[in-house]
């Protein structure tokens, strides 16, 4: 299990190039556990929400500040 917070600033859009103000300015935080049913793969799941000062996530063909969103991945290592 791990929780995690982060801040990404691009104000300048030097990685992300949006018309706002403050460019792309988001915070976040997220929770993920990593499980193994059995030795091999391995299973994430992960809840994140994002946070942004300027309206820069769509949500129902509209703009907004906030972003929620759970994913899930399987990993599987191969042996030789």
């Amino acid at each position: 299990m791990a929780f995690r917070g982060e801040s990404y600033v691009d104000k300048n859009g030097v990685m992300i190039e949006l018309d706002t103000p403050n460019g792309f300015n988001t915070s976040g935080l997220s929770l993920n556990g990593d499980f193994k049913p059995i030795p091999n793969p391995a299973c994430r799941m992960e809840i994140r929400w994002l946070n942004s000062v300027d309206e820069v996530f769509v949500k129902n063909n509209d703009f907004t500040k906030n972003n929620l969103f759970i994913v899930s991945s399987i990993a599987y290592k191969l042996r030789k």
